[in-house]
């Protein structure tokens, strides 16, 4: 038909690590995401776009039913400019049954088209020792149009 088939194939790892302070509940996370040789399409080399990121956790408020958590992700791409993610997440814990219910939003830095995200979760017991999580999210993409997420993580 005239049309060239053309592939890269390619081998790439992340890394990455989460340390909790111990104080005051802060955490702060490390990665580094498409560690690996450069790859070759249509004869010609070009590195993966190898990503850093670092990230902080830290709760704002919290009581027996309530927990406000703020968090701040910087991402420094090696093809690209960097990047902020700042968010909050608000959970209510005095459901009956150990349901849990989370409310999130978040606003996204020097983005082309991406700005603001937000969504909900609800966490509920399946078992005695397992549970549940459903996530939706919402994540406004300028031209590209609105994107809705759905979760299901079985938690053991």
């Amino acid at each position: 038909s005239g049309i060239e088939e053309e592939f890269a194939e390619g081998v790439a790892m992340d890394f990455g690590t989460l340390y909790d302070t111990g104080f005051r509940s802060i955490k702060i996370g490390m990665t580094i995401n498409n560690l690996g040789p450069n790859m070759k399409f249509i004869e010609q080399d070009f590195p993966l776009p190898t990503i850093f990121k670092v990230g902080l956790s830290m709760p704002a408020f919290e009581s027996e039913d309530h927990r406000l958590l703020s968090a701040a992700e910087f991402n420094h791409p090696s093809d690209a400019a960097e990047r902020a993610n700042l968010g909050m997440e608000y959970t209510y814990l005095g459901l009956p049954q150990n349901f849990e219910l989370a409310l999130r939003g978040g606003y996204m830095l020097n983005r082309d088209e991406e700005k603001f995200a937000g969504g909900f979760g609800v966490r509920f017991p399946t078992s005695k020792v397992t549970s549940a999580r459903v996530d939706y999210a919402f994540v406004q993409m300028g031209a590209l149009g609105d994107s809705h997420k759905i979760s299901l993580v079985l938690l053991l």
